[in-house]
């Protein structure tokens, strides 16, 4: 099954995690991994998370 890691929408912060890049940002919250009310960020997920929106990325 395809993973997170190799999809091209997958922007890599740590070994392990990432932020999911398919959509706009969204204004988050404390709880969604903004550092200030309103800041613009991406869901996070884990390298080895799936979704039906993969799209390899070049050389993968």
């Amino acid at each position: 099954m395809p993973e997170c890691c190799d999809c091209k929408f997958y922007e890599p912060s740590s070994k392990d995690e990432g932020e999911c890049r398919v959509l706009p940002p969204i204004a988050g919250t404390a709880d969604h991994g903004a550092h200030s009310p309103g800041e613009a960020v991406w869901p996070k997920v884990f390298a080895g998370d799936w979704c039906a929106r993969f799209e390899r990325r070049p050389g993968r």
